[in-house]
Protein backbone atom coordinates (compact mmCIF):
# COMPACT_ATOMS: atom_id res chain seq x y z
CA UNK A 1 0.00 0.00 0.00
CA UNK A 2 1.07 3.55 -0.60
CA UNK A 3 -0.34 6.76 0.80
CA UNK A 4 -1.52 9.83 -1.13
CA UNK A 5 -2.38 13.12 0.59
CA UNK A 6 -5.80 14.65 0.19
CA UNK A 7 -4.70 17.58 -1.96
CA UNK A 8 -3.38 15.17 -4.62
CA UNK A 9 -6.74 13.54 -5.31
CA UNK A 10 -7.92 15.98 -7.94
CA UNK A 11 -4.80 15.50 -10.03
CA UNK A 12 -5.16 11.71 -10.29
CA UNK A 13 -6.80 9.99 -13.31
CA UNK A 14 -10.38 8.85 -12.97
CA UNK A 15 -9.58 5.14 -13.13
CA UNK A 16 -7.71 5.39 -9.80
CA UNK A 17 -10.80 6.54 -7.91
CA UNK A 18 -12.08 3.04 -7.31
CA UNK A 19 -8.92 2.20 -5.34
CA UNK A 20 -9.48 4.90 -2.70
CA UNK A 21 -10.72 3.89 0.72
CA UNK A 22 -11.17 6.21 3.63
CA UNK A 23 -9.08 5.58 6.72
CA UNK A 24 -10.35 5.71 10.25
CA UNK A 25 -11.68 9.05 11.45
CA UNK A 26 -9.13 8.86 14.24
CA UNK A 27 -6.30 9.37 11.76
CA UNK A 28 -5.01 12.91 12.39
CA UNK A 29 -3.98 13.75 8.81
CA UNK A 30 -7.11 12.30 7.19
CA UNK A 31 -5.06 10.46 4.56
CA UNK A 32 -6.45 8.34 1.78
CA UNK A 33 -4.92 5.10 0.75
CA UNK A 34 -4.58 3.93 -2.79
CA UNK A 35 -3.77 0.44 -3.83
CA UNK A 36 -0.71 0.64 -6.09
CA UNK A 37 -2.08 -1.67 -8.73
CA UNK A 38 -2.18 -0.80 -12.42
CA UNK A 39 -5.63 -0.79 -14.05
CA UNK A 40 -6.44 -3.46 -16.62
CA UNK A 41 -4.73 -3.08 -20.00
CA UNK A 42 -7.98 -2.20 -21.78
CA UNK A 43 -8.58 0.62 -19.27
CA UNK A 44 -5.16 2.22 -19.68
CA UNK A 45 -4.93 5.46 -21.56
CA UNK A 46 -2.03 5.70 -23.94
CA UNK A 47 -0.06 8.92 -23.43
CA UNK A 48 0.89 10.76 -26.60
CA UNK A 49 3.44 13.59 -26.54
CA UNK A 50 2.08 16.97 -27.69
CA UNK A 51 2.94 17.86 -31.28
CA UNK A 52 5.90 20.25 -31.66
CA UNK A 53 4.99 23.86 -32.10
CA UNK A 54 5.42 25.13 -35.60
CA UNK A 55 7.44 28.33 -35.35
CA UNK A 56 6.29 31.04 -37.74
CA UNK A 57 8.82 32.86 -39.89
CA UNK A 58 9.65 36.39 -38.82
CA UNK A 59 9.03 39.26 -41.28
CA UNK A 60 12.77 39.50 -41.90
CA UNK A 61 12.90 35.80 -42.73
CA UNK A 62 9.99 36.12 -45.15
CA UNK A 63 11.56 39.06 -46.98
CA UNK A 64 14.95 37.32 -47.00
CA UNK A 65 13.48 34.34 -48.84
CA UNK A 66 11.78 36.41 -51.54
CA UNK A 67 14.72 38.82 -51.84
CA UNK A 68 16.71 35.95 -53.34
CA UNK A 69 14.06 35.20 -55.96
CA UNK A 70 13.21 38.42 -57.78
CA UNK A 71 12.75 42.14 -57.22
CA UNK A 72 9.00 41.91 -57.80
CA UNK A 73 8.47 39.16 -55.23
CA UNK A 74 10.74 40.94 -52.76
CA UNK A 75 8.68 44.14 -53.00
CA UNK A 76 5.42 42.22 -52.64
CA UNK A 77 6.68 40.46 -49.51
CA UNK A 78 7.96 43.77 -48.14
CA UNK A 79 4.60 45.49 -48.63
CA UNK A 80 2.80 42.58 -46.95
CA UNK A 81 4.95 42.65 -43.80
CA UNK A 82 4.78 46.44 -43.61
CA UNK A 83 0.99 46.65 -43.76
CA UNK A 84 0.77 43.85 -41.16
CA UNK A 85 3.32 45.56 -38.90
CA UNK A 86 2.30 45.38 -35.24
CA UNK A 87 5.58 45.53 -33.34
CA UNK A 88 7.83 47.36 -35.81
CA UNK A 89 8.80 44.01 -37.35
CA UNK A 90 7.88 45.23 -40.82
CA UNK A 91 9.87 48.44 -40.45
CA UNK A 92 12.79 46.42 -39.14
CA UNK A 93 12.63 44.17 -42.22
CA UNK A 94 12.71 47.23 -44.49
CA UNK A 95 15.64 48.63 -42.51
CA UNK A 96 17.58 45.37 -42.82
CA UNK A 97 17.07 45.23 -46.58
CA UNK A 98 17.87 48.88 -47.28
CA UNK A 99 21.19 49.86 -48.82
CA UNK A 100 22.25 52.10 -45.94
CA UNK A 101 25.71 52.71 -44.64
CA UNK A 102 25.05 52.71 -40.90
CA UNK A 103 28.38 54.51 -40.28
CA UNK A 104 27.55 57.43 -42.57
CA UNK A 105 26.20 60.68 -41.15
CA UNK A 106 24.22 61.70 -44.23
CA UNK A 107 21.91 59.37 -46.14
CA UNK A 108 19.99 59.95 -49.35
CA UNK A 109 17.41 57.18 -49.07
CA UNK A 110 14.08 58.98 -48.78
CA UNK A 111 13.24 61.76 -51.20
CA UNK A 112 10.95 63.20 -53.84
CA UNK A 113 10.77 62.66 -57.57
CA UNK A 114 9.25 65.08 -60.04
CA UNK A 115 8.92 64.85 -63.80
CA UNK A 116 12.37 66.33 -64.31
CA UNK A 117 14.39 65.97 -61.11
CA UNK A 118 15.02 63.98 -57.95
CA UNK A 119 15.45 65.64 -54.57
CA UNK A 120 16.54 63.75 -51.49
CA UNK A 121 15.95 64.31 -47.82
CA UNK A 122 19.46 64.21 -46.44
CA UNK A 123 19.15 62.49 -43.05
CA UNK A 124 21.08 60.49 -40.51
CA UNK A 125 19.39 57.11 -40.86
CA UNK A 126 22.13 55.00 -39.31
CA UNK A 127 20.03 54.56 -36.16
CA UNK A 128 16.90 52.44 -36.45
CA UNK A 129 14.83 54.92 -34.42
CA UNK A 130 15.46 57.66 -36.97
CA UNK A 131 14.56 55.32 -39.81
CA UNK A 132 11.38 54.25 -38.02
CA UNK A 133 10.43 57.87 -37.36
CA UNK A 134 10.60 58.69 -41.06
CA UNK A 135 8.63 55.61 -42.16
CA UNK A 136 5.96 56.33 -39.54
CA UNK A 137 5.45 59.93 -40.71
CA UNK A 138 3.71 61.26 -43.78
CA UNK A 139 3.82 60.50 -46.63
CA UNK A 140 5.76 57.27 -46.07
CA UNK A 141 3.36 56.01 -43.41
CA UNK A 142 1.07 54.95 -46.25
CA UNK A 143 3.26 51.83 -46.37
CA UNK A 144 1.86 50.85 -42.97
CA UNK A 145 -1.76 51.86 -43.54
CA UNK A 146 -2.59 51.15 -47.18
CA UNK A 147 -5.53 48.97 -48.10
CA UNK A 148 -4.74 48.75 -51.80
CA UNK A 149 -1.64 49.03 -53.94
CA UNK A 150 -1.23 49.20 -57.70
CA UNK A 151 1.99 48.83 -59.66
CA UNK A 152 1.80 51.62 -62.23
CA UNK A 153 5.08 50.82 -63.96
CA UNK A 154 8.10 48.56 -63.48
CA UNK A 155 11.39 48.39 -65.33
CA UNK A 156 14.41 46.10 -65.07
CA UNK A 157 17.62 47.97 -65.82
CA UNK A 158 19.93 45.10 -66.58
CA UNK A 159 20.12 42.00 -64.39
CA UNK A 160 20.96 43.87 -61.18
CA UNK A 161 18.72 46.96 -61.11
CA UNK A 162 14.97 47.44 -60.86
CA UNK A 163 12.61 50.43 -60.60
CA UNK A 164 8.90 50.32 -59.75
CA UNK A 165 6.21 52.99 -59.40
CA UNK A 166 3.53 51.91 -56.95
CA UNK A 167 0.37 53.77 -55.96
CA UNK A 168 -0.92 53.22 -52.44
CA UNK A 169 -4.50 53.89 -51.36
CA UNK A 170 -5.29 54.40 -47.69
CA UNK A 171 -8.52 55.38 -45.93
CA UNK A 172 -9.28 59.10 -45.56
CA UNK A 173 -6.28 60.35 -47.52
CA UNK A 174 -5.16 61.02 -51.04
CA UNK A 175 -3.37 58.24 -52.95
CA UNK A 176 0.41 58.31 -52.70
CA UNK A 177 2.75 57.16 -55.47
CA UNK A 178 6.17 55.90 -54.40
CA UNK A 179 9.12 55.06 -56.61
CA UNK A 180 11.28 52.17 -55.41
CA UNK A 181 14.83 51.75 -56.67
CA UNK A 182 16.32 48.31 -56.06
CA UNK A 183 19.64 46.69 -56.81
CA UNK A 184 20.97 43.20 -56.38
CA UNK A 185 24.07 42.66 -54.29
CA UNK A 186 26.06 39.57 -53.41
CA UNK A 187 25.99 38.39 -49.82
CA UNK A 188 29.27 36.52 -49.46
CA UNK A 189 30.33 34.75 -46.29
CA UNK A 190 33.60 33.30 -45.07
CA UNK A 191 32.19 29.80 -45.48
CA UNK A 192 31.36 30.52 -49.13
CA UNK A 193 34.95 31.50 -49.75
CA UNK A 194 36.30 28.42 -48.00
CA UNK A 195 34.20 25.88 -49.86
CA UNK A 196 34.17 28.02 -53.03
CA UNK A 197 30.45 27.99 -53.42
CA UNK A 198 28.48 30.54 -55.37
CA UNK A 199 27.69 33.58 -53.26
CA UNK A 200 24.07 34.40 -52.51
CA UNK A 201 22.60 37.43 -54.24
CA UNK A 202 19.79 39.40 -52.65
CA UNK A 203 17.71 42.36 -53.75
CA UNK A 204 18.07 45.50 -51.64
CA UNK A 205 16.13 48.77 -51.59
CA UNK A 206 18.34 51.70 -52.63
CA UNK A 207 15.81 54.50 -52.23
CA UNK A 208 12.12 55.29 -51.77
CA UNK A 209 10.96 58.45 -53.53
CA UNK A 210 7.61 60.19 -53.33
CA UNK A 211 6.26 61.20 -56.71
CA UNK A 212 5.03 64.80 -56.57
CA UNK A 213 4.47 67.78 -58.83
CA UNK A 214 7.39 70.20 -59.36
CA UNK A 215 5.44 72.96 -57.61
CA UNK A 216 4.70 70.89 -54.51
CA UNK A 217 5.69 72.87 -51.40
CA UNK A 218 6.83 69.71 -49.60
CA UNK A 219 9.89 69.43 -51.84
CA UNK A 220 13.12 69.83 -49.82
CA UNK A 221 15.55 72.56 -50.69
CA UNK A 222 18.59 70.26 -50.77
CA UNK A 223 19.27 68.25 -53.88
CA UNK A 224 21.86 65.57 -54.66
Amino acid sequence: MCHVPLFALNSLPFHFSRHFTSTSSATPLRRFRIQCARPPAHRRERWEPPPPEQGALTPKDIVAVYAQLSAESMLTAMFDVLVADTRDDGIDALYQFSSLDVWAVRHSFFGYQTSNSVKFRVQDLGRFEEFKKTVSSQPYDVLLRHTRRTILAALSIGPDAYVARVRFDAPRREPVTLVFNLSRSSLASELDEVVRKKTTSSWMVDSILVEVEPSDPSLPSNQN
